[in-house]
């Protein structure tokens, strides 16, 4: 035992011009248990033309290599990506090609992004899903276990998480959904990657409706401890406008440690963003209120303009004047509050947000005011000036202006287009002045 460590540490330690004549000596003249442990520190270091030559001494030996000999060799080729000696090692292993090999074909699979090589592997895995069934749609989970055949090296968890991992990286929903569904049919106990990977899938090719199912099933006690998770989880909730599922997400998340402001923040704003999707005012409120709660003062101007958003949605909608006033005050309220305490770049995310409310809800007085704010902050355009040419910005301006008198106009609110038309020249003569 001592020999052997002393050999791998050797070999570990030996500058790279000595290392393959090390290598030679070992395998000619050491014992097959100092061979394996040279394997071995080839197999850490990736060192794969060490770790063939190795495996041909020890596999032309009385009894041949061992499989732990085959794994480290493949492991060392997978290191450095060498397809075509892994599939070769794989071949001369013949019948004794068990799970471990092929995973570890899998995982070069994965890291390459070589799909069909990856479906090559899987079909040699008893009891999973074929690479026909991963081609199609998900299917349905079973109900109870599928029963395992003991023929040949079987799927575990690593081969689904590499299969898994591989069809968040190219984006193919289907077949991880499938996979998933596949291995909880099985009986097989999941880890949290093994969700992250079908969230991701789904979130590459913008499946959010999927990912949202796949949400719900999460088990509720990973989601307060992988973060990697519960942020899939609530992007999912936001996309496919789940404001339920992104509060409850939202709940687990908050007893998590080591959370700052900036991701207490970005995750309501994902909240808020669920319940403007869905158009959910009162869970929208109950966001606000925990925001408010978690980060006060709420300084991010995303969030605002997602609560000013939901605020105008609910007044368009509603159909007499005094359905909404109160939505109405509260969503110029927020506007207010966001052109007095934040820099002009930041407000003018709000202000805009609530100048097409305004125009939205047909209500010409607070389009005047949201517009006279967002002037006011100076900041239409400048930010639109450091995106486009300045006539542009000028165009962009001019156009919202208009769009406020027309409204104005059509109410018969003569008084505001006369205020709004004086305070427009005002404002076109001060450059100048």
């Amino acid at each position: 035992m001592l020999t052997s460590l002393l050999a791998a540490a050797v070999l570990r330690r030996a500058p790279t011009p000595h290392r393959r004549a090390l290598v030679r000596a070992l395998a000619s003249a050491a014992p097959a248990d100092v061979r394996t442990a040279a394997l071995l520190a080839c197999k850490k270091k990736g060192k794969w033309r060490q770790a063939l030559h190795l495996l041909d001494e020890i596999d032309g030996a009385p009894g041949g290599a061992p499989r732990e000999a085959f794994h480290a060799a493949l492991a060392a080729c997978r290191q450095r990506e060498r397809k075509t000696e892994a599939l070769a090692l794989l071949e001369r292993m013949g019948s004794s090609a068990d799970t471990v090999a092929l995973n570890e074909l899998l995982h070069l699979a994965r890291v390459r992004r070589d799909f069909d090589l990856a479906l090559a592997m899987w079909d040699r895995l008893a009891g999973a899903p074929s690479a026909a069934e991963l081609g199609g749609g998900a299917p349905a989970p079973s109900a109870a276990p599928v029963p395992t055949p003991a023929v040949g090296p079987t799927a575990d968890g690593r081969s689904y998480l590499q299969l898994l991992q591989l069809c968040g990286l190219t984006g193919r929903w289907a077949a991880a959904v499938a996979l998933l569904d596949g291995m909880r049919a099985r009986g097989l106990e999941t880890e949290p990657a093994h969700w992250v990977a079908v969230l991701r899938a789904c979130a590459r090719d913008r499946r959010f409706d999927e990912a949202r199912r796949v949400a719900e099933q999460v088990p509720r006690a990973w989601l307060a401890q992988e973060g990697e998770l519960s942020a899939r989880a609530l992007e999912a909730a936001a996309e496919a406008g789940a404001p339920k599922l992104a509060m409850e997400v939202l709940a687990h998340r908050a007893e998590a440690e080591g959370r700052d402001a900036d991701a207490v923040t970005a995750d309501h704003a994902l909240a808020l963003q669920a319940c403007r999707r869905a158009a959910d005012l009162d869970v929208g409120r109950e966001a606000w209120a925990s925001l408010l709660r978690e980060a006060s003062p709420v300084t991010d101007e995303l969030c605002f303009a997602q609560m000013v958003g939901l605020l105008f949605d609910r007044c368009r909608r509603a159909p007499g004047a005094d359905d909404h006033a109160a939505e109405l005050a509260e969503a110029m309220a927020l506007a207010r509050h966001a052109a007095a305490a934040m820099p002009a770049h930041r407000a003018a995310v709000v202000l805009a947000a609530a100048l097409a409310g305004t125009i939205d809800a047909d209500e010409p007085a607070a389009a005047c005011e949201a517009l006279r704010l967002l002037h006011a902050a100076g900041a239409d355009e400048a930010a639109a000036a450091e995106a486009a040419e300045e006539e542009e910005a000028v165009a962009v301006t001019g156009a919202a202006q208009l769009r406020v008198l027309r409204m104005c106009a059509d109410g018969e609110e003569w008084a505001l287009v006369a205020a709004e038309a004086a305070a427009a020249a005002a404002r076109r003569r001060a450059p100048t002045a």
